[in-house]
C-alpha cells in the first residue's frame, strides 16, 4: 500500500507539467492502437527477403531420366506473405522453404519452373507475391569421359642453338565427370606448368593445374566438372640442333673403278636434326643408302627414306631424298662379248665346266671418249664359282663385267650365263695317248 501511495504522489506531481502529459498521452495512444489493431486487424502482411531456393529431384521424371541440375539463374527470392500477426510477425528467411516445382522435365534443356513457398514449422500464411516469380534451370545427363592430356610450359625458354622438343606428360589422360552438353565443348586438355626457367638440358616439372579449351582455342569453364586430382609429370626434352649433309655409298664397285666420274645431285642436300645434347658434336654427314654401280643408268634416279635413331628428330620434316645422276659428260653404248672373253675363276678341282652361253650383249656407260674406244677384248666376263653350291649338271650364274683398262666405265644391269658340268673331262683324263 505504501508503494502504491508513493507512485500516486509521483504521478500527481508529474502531470502538473505539460511535457509529461504529452509523453503519457503518446504511450497511452500506442497501447490503444496496439489493442485495437489486434482485435480489429488480426492479419498483417510481411516481406521476407533472400529466402534460399531448394531444387529437389527425388521422385521426379527428371530423376527417372538420369537428369541432374547443371545450373540455375537465381539463388534466393523475396516473398510477400500475409497471415496472423502473432504467427508471421517473427518469421525469418530461415523459417521459410522456397521449393522449385520440378514438373514435366523429361529431357536435357532449360526449363522455367514455378516456386512453391511454405513454412518449415507448419505456420499458415498466404503468399501474396514472389520475386522473381520463377527460376530458370538447366538440366542435363551427367557422364564421365577420359581425355588425352597435352603438356604446356609457356614460361620455359632454352639457351641459344638448342632445340626444345615436344613436351609430354605422365599420366597422359584424365577422367572428367560433368553435363554431356558441357563435356561436348572440350576439345583439348592441357597440363599447365607455369614455372619460369631457362634450360640448357632436358628437365622435368610437376603440376596439378589443368586447363580446358574448346575447338576455337577459347577456355571452357571448369565449374561444371568434377575432375580427378592428379599430379602430372611434364618432361621437357632439350636437344642439340645441327645441319647434316646427306650422302650415299656406292656398292659392288670394282677396285680399279674411278668413282669420281659419278656425281649425284641430292634433293634435299641437307637436313636439320635435333638429338640429345652432345651426340652430334662430331657428326657432319648422314648416309641415306646404297647405290649399286650396275644399277646406275643415265636417266635413273634413286629414292631413299631418311631414317634417324629413335632419339633424334628430323626438324626439316623431309622424309625422302632423291639422288639424280649428273650425266652431262656421260654416254651409253651397247657392246657384245663372245664367250672367248668369259673367264671362270675359283673353279672347284672336282669338276670342269662348259660355258653354254655364246655371247653377252649389254650397255656400258662412261665418258664418251672412253666408251667409243672399247672393244670386246677390253671386257672381261668373270664367272666366280667360289662357294657355289652346284645342285644340278647345268645351272645359271651371275657374272661380273670388268673393264680394267677403262677405269671410268661400268656395265649396266645384271648379266647371267649358263654353265654345265663337263662329264667327259674325267674320261679324257683316263685315256692314254
Amino acid at each position: 500500500m505504501k508503494f502504491l501511495t508513493t507512485i500516486r504522489k509521483i504521478f500527481k506531481r508529474s502531470i502538473r507539467h505539460d511535457s509529461t502529459i504529452v509523453i503519457y498521452s503518446l504511450i497511452i495512444a500506442i497501447l490503444l492502437w496496439f489493442i485495437v489493431s489486434i482485435k480489429i486487424y488480426p492479419e498483417t502482411p510481411k516481406m521476407i527477403r533472400e529466402v534460399p531456393i531448394t531444387i529437389d529431384l527425388t521422385g521426379t521424371t527428371a530423376a527417372e531420366n538420369n537428369l541432374k541440375v547443371v545450373s540455375h539463374d537465381i539463388e534466393k527470392v523475396n516473398i510477400q506473405i500475409q497471415g496472423n500477426r502473432s504467427q508471421v510477425g517473427n518469421l525469418k528467411a530461415s523459417d521459410i522453404t522456397a521449393m522449385a516445382v520440378v514438373e514435366n522435365v523429361v529431357k536435357p534443356g532449360e526449363y522455367k519452373l514455378d516456386i512453391n513457398v511454405t513454412s518449415k514449422d507448419g505456420i499458415n500464411f498466404e503468399v501474396k507475391s514472389i520475386f522473381p516469380e520463377n527460376i530458370s534451370v538447366i538440366f542435363d545427363v551427367y557422364e564421365t569421359r577420359e581425355f588425352v592430356v597435352d603438356a604446356q610450359a609457356p614460361n620455359v625458354t632454352i639457351e641459344k642453338d638448342l632445340y626444345k622438343g615436344e613436351l609430354t606428360c605422365t599420366p597422359d589422360t584424365i577422367k572428367i565427370t560433368g553435363p554431356k552438353s558441357q563435356l561436348d565443348k572440350i576439345d583439348k586438355c592441357v597440363a599447365l606448368a607455369e614455372n619460369k626457367l631457362t634450360l640448357d638440358n632436358s628437365h622435368t616439372l610437376r603440376t596439378s593445374e589443368i586447363k580446358l579449351y574448346n575447338k576455337t582455342g577459347g577456355p571452357v569453364d571448369k565449374t561444371f566438372f568434377n575432375m580427378e586430382t592428379v599430379e602430372f609429370t611434364v618432361d621437357i626434352p632439350v636437344y642439340m640442333k645441327k645441319e647434316l649433309k646427306l650422302n650415299y655409298t656406292l656398292q659392288n664397285v670394282p677396285s680399279y673403278f674411278d668413282s669420281s666420274v659419278l656425281k649425284f645431285e641430292l634433293s634435299p642436300e641437307m637436313i636439320t636434326v635435333a638429338a640429345p645434347k652432345g651426340s652430334l658434336l662430331d657428326q657432319k654427314n648422314l648416309n641415306v643408302g646404297y647405290i649399286s654401280l650396275s644399277d646406275i643408268d643415265l636417266t635413273k634416279s634413286f629414292n631413299f627414306d631418311i631414317n634417324l635413331p629413335s632419339n633424334y628428330q628430323n626438324l626439316s620434316n623431309t622424309t625422302r631424298v632423291t639422288a639424280k645422276l649428273m650425266n652431262e659428260n656421260l654416254a651409253k653404248r651397247t657392246i657384245t662379248v663372245n664367250s672367248s672373253e668369259f673367264k671362270i675363276i675359283n673353279e672347284p678341282s672336282s669338276n670342269e665346266f662348259n660355258i653354254l652361253t655364246n655371247t653377252l650383249t649389254f650397255d656400258v656407260i662412261g665418258p664418251e671418249e672412253d666408251i667409243q674406244n672399247i672393244t670386246e677384248r677390253d671386257v672381261v666376263v668373270e664367272i666366280d664359282l667360289m662357294d657355289e653350291k652346284i645342285q644340278s649338271d647345268s645351272f645359271s650364274k651371275e657374272v661380273s663385267i670388268i673393264l680394267p683398262n677403262h677405269k671410268k666405265v661400268w656395265a649396266l644391269g645384271k648379266q647371267t650365263v649358263a654353265l654345265e658340268i663337263n662329264k667327259n673331262a674325267g674320261e679324257s683324263a683316263r685315256v692314254t695317248p
